[in-house]
């Protein structure tokens, strides 16, 4: 709370961390924080199988209709359906078939916006372009109270080409509202100016969201030590921001 340009968190959730996600989300909203809360397949970012498998999206829909009732009685948020869901190879058609189906099933018990990462880790912009206003005479996602999210890091995983600041106008062209749903500095070897996309993005006035507070796992932490043991009534003295990813993400912030 002492750092005023941290507005929003966006909560990765696994389907065995229910109760952990519904304790995260309350502690967020009662602290005055907007949230996002995220289906989160370990599997699908693995590949494990192919991440636009429909099996994931199945679980997706399977996850949000078990247990949106019990996180929603934690404390209000938006639903990020599924993390990344959509690999690089993924199609315009696909993806929306794929979209408009799990949206249906979630709309029968949140009527909110929908957050949707674009494909290919989040960065394959013209395949949700095309997604949403039905390029080629595809069917198109149908529902207008959508946001789309992308994901920027140096190294474009997308299977196409490095993003550029004028990816964020062919995004801003489809009239949905867009945001930068994660960002972040991973010391790989650059192909991709995340700076200045991500600056880009401030001056449209987008939600802009770092990764990570904690659990990336690798470097990418503001909180560290990360993984620590929760002991309810118990304050962690090691939550803390600290070392220099901090200084490197906050300022995009601001």
């Amino acid at each position: 709370k002492q750092i005023a340009p941290v507005q929003t968190v966006r909560l990765e959730i696994e389907d065995f961390a229910v109760d952990a996600a519904a304790r995260w989300i309350y502690e967020a909203t009662s602290r005055g924080y907007k949230v996002i809360a995220t289906y989160h397949n370990h599997a699908a970012i693995d590949n494990k199988p192919a991440s636009d498998d429909p099996m994931h999206m199945q679980l997706a829909i399977q996850f949000w209709n078990g247990n949106y009732k019990r996180l929603a009685a934690a404390g209000p948020f938006v639903i990020n359906i599924m993390n990344e869901w959509g690999h690089k190879t993924t199609n315009a058609k696909f993806y929306a078939d794929q979209y408009n189906i799990a949206i249906a099933k979630i709309r029968a018990y949140y009527d909110g916006p929908l957050v949707i990462d674009l494909p290919g880790s989040g960065q394959l912009v013209q395949v949700a372009v095309d997604a949403v206003t039905g390029a080629g005479g595809i069917s198109p996602i149908l529902d207008q109270n959508i946001i789309l999210s992308a994901h920027i890091y140096p190294k474009t995983w997308n299977g196409k080409r490095p993003l550029k600041p004028d990816d964020l106008d062919l995004l801003r062209a489809t009239r949905c509202p867009c945001i930068i749903g994660e960002f972040g500095e991973s010391n790989e070897t650059p192909d991709t100016d995340w700076r200045a996309i991500v600056s880009y993005a401030k001056s449209l006035q987008w939600t802009v969201l770092a990764w990570s507070w904690g659990g990336d796992g690798g470097i990418m932490n503001m909180m560290l030590p990360e993984f620590q043991r929760f002991e309810p009534g118990k304050p962690n003295a090691n939550y803390y921001l600290n070392g220099a990813y901090v200084n490197i993400v906050l300022p995009y912030l601001a």
